[in-house]
């Protein structure tokens, strides 16, 4: 398994648009020798948004999407 690159971003398109957020997941990943994190910041950054998502009240529905089949959305891959 690999442990991918996640950040958290929010878009607001517009005035007067509703704020976007989404989990984004990224190509890069721990190990991966171009990825600057290393083991301890990246757990940090993981805690970081898992107090986000638990602050936001979207635990279950963040689990559920992680334990659906992978399929593509909205024209991208399924998979990083």
């Amino acid at each position: 398994d690999k442990f991918h690159d996640m950040a958290i971003k929010h878009v607001k398109m517009g005035s007067g648009m509703r704020r976007w957020v989404s989990l984004n997941l990224y190509v890069g990943h721990l190990g991966q020798r171009s990825y600057p994190a290393t083991e301890e910041t990246y757990l940090e950054q993981l805690d970081a948004i898992a107090y986000m998502i638990t602050s936001w009240g979207q635990q279950q529905y963040t689990r559920a999407f992680f334990k659906e089949k992978r399929i593509a959305r909205r024209g991208l891959p399924s998979t990083p």
